[in-house]
């Protein structure tokens, strides 16, 4: 499948790809925060990255997928690795992720 620019997020809302600041799953169902608010899609994250340019964001642990022109600061203390976003929200990143992050 061809990624897009412009994603289908549910019913009436599409976005322009470098308007979403993250993805976050909730069971079968997908969180697609912007800036200005969250929108509620039906589709599940596996779903919604395969139809994006997944190159553009980063898989920070299960569930949660931040977009790189957002991260303002990458912690990789071994204690507490996070991501902080230029909003200002932080996520945990998962030991797998930051064993990943480390080798770069």
């Amino acid at each position: 499948m061809e990624t897009q620019k412009i994603l289908k997020v549910n019913a009436e809302t599409k976005l322009d790809c470098s308007r979403i600041v993250y993805f976050k799953s909730d069971i079968n169902y997908t969180y697609v925060h912007t800036f200005e608010r969250a929108f509620l899609s039906s589709r599940t994250l596996k779903v919604l990255s395969s139809r994006i340019d997944s190159s553009k964001f980063l898989k920070v642990r299960r569930g949660l997928m931040v977009n790189r022109l957002f991260i303002a600061k990458l912690n990789l203390d071994p204690y507490y690795p996070s991501v902080e976003l230029v909003n200002g929200d932080r996520f945990k990143i998962s030991r797998r992720v930051y064993s990943n992050l480390k080798i770069l």
